[in-house]
């Protein structure tokens, strides 16, 4: 389900204006779409507009005459998080930038996590339990270093009225490219856990999922509400 607030800043002098499309979307594969609240509109630093609360229902605004310039937009996703996108406009053209009211923000690169602290002798353990109306899941993925080599399995067990149901698993050598995956999934993992603590935003949906995080005697519970973030399940695909 998708919401999409399209705002189009429309020339009123030929050769001489830009337009710019801005698509304010939900950006994963699942969950509800949104409108991107205390939106505020910045070209080069400076302060030129909002969106204002008598807009905040409406699928559309338009905006004329919209100078060249790099134009930011700051809002407040759905986690109630700052987050910031920004474009360079010239004059005479078309352009369009997404905003996502999902998005939990840029990684940061000094980040590290649990996956960056495993031994020969202390593998990285994550559980995923999530239950719904009709069906429960447990996800369980190991990562192991052996010398300077990483190796992770992955098993998925569904269940159904208390019986297994559909069993899947994987096993495979992981590289740069896949830890830097586990890696992000876990930075967004610590964000939903603040938001968890710190939002005054309360998620309401008809599943959740707890994530269960081990290394040797580190032991981490975070529950995640939200139904719209990916979670796990986009580490999985970009793995296997």
């Amino acid at each position: 389900m998708k919401f999409i607030l399209t705002i189009l800043l429309i020339p009123s002098l030929a050769f001489s204006k830009s337009s710019l499309f801005v698509n304010v979307e939900n950006c994963t594969t699942h969950g509800f779409g949104g409108l991107a609240k205390n939106l505020k509109i910045f070209r080069d630093g400076v302060y030129i507009s909002e969106l204002t609360d008598s807009l905040k229902n409406k699928t559309f605004a338009i905006f004329r005459n919209i100078d060249p310039g790099i134009y930011q937009f700051k809002y407040l996703n759905q986690y109630d998080f700052e987050v910031q996108e920004s474009i360079t406009v010239k004059d005479n053209q078309s352009y369009t930038i997404d905003i996502c009211v999902n998005k939990l923000g840029d990684f940061d690169k000094t980040f590290k996590g649990l996956i960056d602290s495993i031994s020969p002798s202390t593998p990285f353990i994550i559980v995923i339990k999530s239950g719904g109306c009709f069906a429960t899941a447990e996800t369980k993925l190991k990562i192991v270093k052996r010398e300077d080599e990483y190796f992770i399995s992955y098993s998925n067990k569904v269940f159904s009225k208390g019986k297994l149901v559909q069993k899947t698993t994987h096993y495979r050598q992981i590289g740069g490219d896949q830890i830097s995956s586990i890696r992000n999934f876990e930075y967004e993992l610590n964000l939903i856990n603040y938001a968890n603590t710190h939002s005054h935003i309360k998620h309401i949906c008809t599943s959740s999922s707890g994530y269960y995080l081990t290394l040797g005697s580190i032991k981490r519970k975070i529950i995640d509400s939200s139904c719209s973030w990916e979670g796990i399940g986009k580490v999985v695909n970009e793995i296997f």
